[in-house]
């Protein structure tokens, strides 16, 4: 996970007012607190209103008066989810790189970008055959694949 102070300069950044985190990640075989640092970085974003909180360790969640607890809102509501439109350039959600050169970017990806990388990806599994294209979706590993999708065009 991030330190708090990149997460705070992240989150400030693209003025969130909601984070979504688990309360902890699993590396080499320890628990690292993910939870805990995201409540040290929201200590320097008065902007969020909200942490929802997916609670995926064996300890106990530790929340406070903006958090929200996933498995408890899950069981609340319904099926029923209509989509909200948004217009194709609307950001969905900004991938920020790590900053090890500097101050970290943000790439804002619209639903344009994605739904362009689903056909781009079927294509390329046309073009390259179902076996090889299997090997290409386990590479893939999500938005990574992007360099490999850009290629193939």
């Amino acid at each position: 996970g991030f330190s708090a102070d990149s997460l705070a300069n992240r989150i400030n950044d693209c003025h969130s007012k909601c984070v979504i985190t688990a309360d902890e990640a699993r590396r080499g075989g320890k628990s690292v607190p993910l939870k805990s640092n995201v409540d040290k970085a929201i200590a320097a974003c008065p902007q969020v209103t909200h942490v929802l909180v997916v609670d995926i360790g064996d300890t106990p969640v530790n929340t406070g008066e903006k958090d929200v607890v996933y498995s408890q809102v899950a069981a609340t509501v319904t099926a029923d989810c209509p989509c909200e439109p948004v217009g194709a350039e609307h950001p969905l959600f900004i991938l920020y790189t790590s900053g090890s050169t500097g101050s970290p970017k943000g790439l804002v990806l619209p639903p344009v970008g994605i739904w362009y990388m689903q056909i781009s990806l079927l294509r390329l599994c046309s073009i390259i055959g179902k076996a090889k294209c299997i090997g290409v979706l386990l590479m893939w590993g999500g938005l990574p694949g992007i360099r490999i999708l850009s290629m193939v065009r």
